[in-house]
């Protein structure tokens, strides 16, 4: 019998099956496929806006009627060809992954410092319930702490909070059988860890009772880290005895591992009731009775069902009842509070920090827009190469959604690839700014966790499912819609849609002007920062050597404390390679030690302890002056003849003698720093305005008091050398030895590294290193677009360029054909990237120093040094172009 020939279609079919790299034929029978299939045959009648929501509602159903386990299997095989074509082209892969991971990486530890910062709860129960109560009034700019006695008030009479708590950290020598050391104790009301519903892991902690009379709570409460470095985790040391200053302290509890303390930057080692506050540190032994030392932070939690406004609103009640019944320290005093973890590291910290952390993830967020751009061209680029598959995936009879969906689960898996490498890097770059932190020059032992936790895993992911949507979404949309007649009509040579041409064109526009942007931002931290380190800080800070000590915590008195000073300071002074010494109870750009006075000028018409101005201070040695060289503009620095039984004398800056008396001369005029009575200072000496705390600051008031005239606190030793001052480290520690050998010497480095590495240039460095990162990857990525596109273009116009060089074009020519192309997408990235820039710009302004945000020479040395890149990545596709055999261009398919 004879077999009945198949029809021509049957047998097209066969071939376009064969020509397929894979197994097609459950496409095109499959009983879902069929299903979609008919419910568009069925729908094609309806017209209009609601045959289109009737066709969307009627495939969503479609969707949910087919069983779980059919979407798991098709899934499935999608994934199994989209591993295949990844695998089938490595280099694609490679490029992409890379890509996303860059962006993805960037992100994640941009994300992990904002969660180390903002977003991890205190391990505590309940630690929404946590806010954070802070001072402000018109004498400091910034929140800041609360006296003890309003904390009282607050505390006994408020019906918001159901605990109220107050903390603040203190050096504290601590002394045992073997071993004496400084180290940080954190100081808190008996009810602090009750609030915080934190129990000892050993012992006991401290209660309420411990409050209630100083000086007879001797209790000692051990964090777990420090229990178990110095301890080695004995259990027994719970009932001994260790001695803080001098002092005996009873050892009552040991903390539970995860609870690390509230500080942000350190574990915590030990904790004492604040009824023990004169034993851990004598001269603030009066702060429990005034109401001008706003020395104490201020924890509570909340009541259930109060909100942080209603808590707001009730305590800034409060502090106006407070107002009029004590006008003279409380009048103009306001209150903030926020959560917990909006006021970190301090609550000074908690106007900037939400902003500061937006304008970061913004930023950062660029890049990984570069990335999702760069991906997009790929896929692009790759979807010409794809066009004939496509065209037969459709002939075949696959819907438009079926490839779209196909093409998207490719996307996916390059995301989810690019994810994983992301946490790898991100992981990295986490590892390399907790380092950068740990140069901060802070006493004390830092800690900063940048570690991963559920958020930013659940960001990672996140990211990378952005990504994969935004990188894409357009390119399978694009793909999809391939005309199918005509691209089987071509015969093997693809040209792509224009319209896919003018998207890879927009994508690498935006890619140019989002890293141009980028790169603006770093120059201006860079340009600030170059800035920083030759502007006029009021001093001279080459061959400095910084070293601290501090005699209260050993017991001294006022005057022992004086006689230590000199005699330390004499003898210093007399070892070889050092031109001078001196003392001052804080170093420039120190936030610790730096203090801060009321100053009424004799005979001001003030009338109101509120209006009385306040001014910062510091507390200095003779040689202060000669030895940071601040030059003493009018009047003398301070000599041997400023005695403790002389007059009390004063040297201000500027700002002070220009605001207390313009157009006068501001010697032998007198202040108080304690109010109208007196006792009263006389200036004896005009010195040199300069930077004290931040770099960005407003010339603000402050002046200098003699060491012979003032009790100071802790106190630093700075000590002016002929050569490195490092190498006489140990010199002077030696002579702090002879007059004390148990004296503890810390914090010890040179004025430079202080400054590079503190409050003056770390913001400018940080800075400078996280947006320069971001705009180097946007850079680089940019940089393989532009190559990218030019490249494609060359190659689909192969076949033209042999045509042109055949009827006479010059080499030079189609060098100019092809880079022309490049730098007209570069010229319009650079005019867009500045808009961009000129926004972002805005946002960082108050961190620069010395440049304005919208500097012509950034803007053009940024713009240039981006047109340079662009140029080279446009020249080696071009010159390959030029160099093309026109008969090869002219028989390419």
């Amino acid at each position: 019998m004879m077999q009945k020939k198949s029809s021509w279609s049957d047998r097209l079919y066969r071939k376009l099956l064969r020509l397929l790299p894979f197994d097609f034929r459950w496409e095109h029978g499959g009983d879902m496929e069929e299903m979609f299939q008919d419910q568009r045959t069925d729908l094609k009648r309806e017209k209009g806006t609601m045959g289109l929501i009737k066709l969307w509602g009627e495939t969503v159903a479609g969707f949910f009627r087919v069983a779980p386990m059919e979407h798991l299997r098709m899934l499935r095989r999608d994934t199994g060809y989209a591993l295949r074509m990844m695998a089938k082209n490595p280099g694609f892969t490679f490029v992409a992954i890379l890509a996303l991971a860059l962006g993805i990486g960037a992100n994640t530890a941009i994300f992990s410092l904002i969660n180390a910062l903002m977003l991890r709860p205190l391990p505590v129960p309940q630690p929404e319930q946590l806010v954070v109560m802070a001072t402000r009034d018109h004498h400091l700019e910034l929140p800041h702490g609360l006296s003890f006695l309003d904390y009282e008030d607050y505390r006994d009479n408020n019906e918001v909070f159901s605990e109220l708590a107050i903390y603040f950290p203190a050096p504290a020598n601590m002394n045992t059988e073997d071993k004496a050391e400084r180290i940080f104790v954190e100081v808190v009301s008996g009810n602090f860890f009750s609030m915080l519903k934190v129990q000892a892991a050993v012992g006991r902690t401290f209660t309420q009772e411990d409050d209630i009379n100083p000086g007879e709570s001797p209790f000692l409460v051990l964090g777990h880290g420090f229990w178990q470095s110095r301890f080695g985790g004995d259990k027994s040391i719970v009932g001994k005895m260790v001695k803080l200053n001098g002092n005996p302290f009873t050892v009552i509890g040991v903390l539970p591992e995860k609870f690390k303390g509230v500080e942000t930057f350190f574990d915590v080692p030990a904790y004492v009731p604040v009824s023990m506050m004169q034993q851990i540190r004598a001269t603030l032994g009066n702060a429990l009775q005034e109401r001008e030392g706003h020395m104490f932070r201020t924890m509570g939690r909340l009541r259930p069902g109060v909100t942080v406004q209603q808590a707001s609103i009730a305590m800034n009640l409060m502090a106006a009842q407070l107002a009029q019944e004590y006008p003279d320290s409380n009048e103009g005093v306001s209150l903030m509070v926020v959560p917990e973890t909006r006021a970190r590291p301090e609550a000074t910290t908690s106007d900037i920090m939400g902003p500061a952390a937006m304008v970061l993830l913004a930023l950062v967020s660029l890049v990984l827009l570069i990335a999702c751009a760069n991906v997009a061209n790929l896929l692009l680029a790759r979807a010409t190469a794809r066009e004939k598959e496509i065209a037969i995936r459709a002939a075949l009879g696959a819907s438009r959604l079926r490839i779209i969906r196909q093409l998207l689960t490719e996307t996916a898996l390059l995301a989810i690839l690019g994810g994983g490498a992301g946490l790898l890097l991100g992981s990295w770059a986490t590892r390399f700014l907790s380092a950068m932190f740990r140069q901060f020059p802070l006493d004390a032992p830092l800690r900063f966790d940048l570690s991963f936790d559920i958020r930013v895993y659940g960001y990672t992911f996140l990211a990378a499912l952005a990504t994969g949507l935004i990188a894409g979404v357009v390119p399978a949309w694009q793909t999809s819609r391939t005309d199918l007649q005509s691209t089987l009509k071509e015969g093997g040579r693809s040209s792509g849609s224009s319209a896919r041409h003018r998207l890879r064109n927009v994508l690498v526009v935006t890619q140019v002007a989002v890293s141009l942007a980028l790169l603006i931002c770093a120059g201006l931290f860079l340009q600030s920062l170059q800035n920083a380190g030759t502007m006029d800080l009021g001093f001279q800070h080459k061959n400095i050597l910084l070293l601290s000590v501090d005699p209260v915590l050993q017991g001294y008195d006022n005057a022992r404390e004086r006689m230590f000073y000199r005699e330390a300071v004499q003898r210093i002074g007399a070892l070889p390679g050092v031109e001078s010494a001196t003392m001052a109870t804080a170093a420039p750009f120190s936030g610790q030690g730096i203090q801060v006075s009321k100053v009424l000028r004799e005979g001001s018409s003030i009338t109101k302890e509120s209006e009385i101005p306040t001014a910062f201070f510091t507390v200095v040695g003779e040689n202060y002056f000669r030895t940071l060289g601040v030059p003493i503009l009018a009047g003398r620095a301070f000599n041997s003849q400023d005695s403790e039984t002389s007059d009390q004398v004063i040297v201000v800056n500027e700002t002070l003698a220009l605001k207390f008396w313009p157009g006068e001369d501001p010697l032998d005029k007198r202040v108080s720093l304690s109010g109208r009575e007196g006792p009263f200072r006389r200036v004896i000496g005009v010195a040199k305005d300069g930077k004290y705390l931040l770099l960005a600051e407003e010339q603000r008031l402050y002046f200098y008091v003699p060491l012979s005239q003032e009790a100071p606190f802790a106190g630093t030793f700075l000590v002016r050398t002929t050569s490195d001052p490092t190498s006489l480290s140990n010199a002077v520690r030696e002579e702090i030895r002879q007059i004390d050998p148990e004296m503890p010497v810390s914090d010890v480095r040179d004025l430079e590294t202080h400054l590079r590495n503190g409050n003056a240039l770390l913001p400018l460095r940080m800075g400078a290193l996280m947006i320069g990162t971001f705009g180097v990857l946007g850079l680089v990525l940019a940089s393989i677009g532009i190559y990218g596109v030019v490249a494609y273009s060359v190659s689909q116009r192969t076949h033209e360029i042999g045509v042109r060089m055949t009827l006479g074009a010059r080499r030079a020519d189609i060098l100019r054909m092809v880079i022309s192309k490049g730098m007209a997408l570069t010229g319009l990235g650079i005019v867009l990237g500045w808009g961009i820039a000129f926004v972002l710009t805005r946002l960082i302004a108050g961190a620069l120093v010395g440049l304005d945000p919208t500097d012509p020479v950034t803007f053009g040395g940024v713009a240039l040094l981006l047109a340079t890149i662009a140029l080279v990545a446009c020249a080696v596709p071009a010159r390959r172009a030029s160099r093309v055999d026109p008969m090869v261009a002219l028989r390419y398919e």
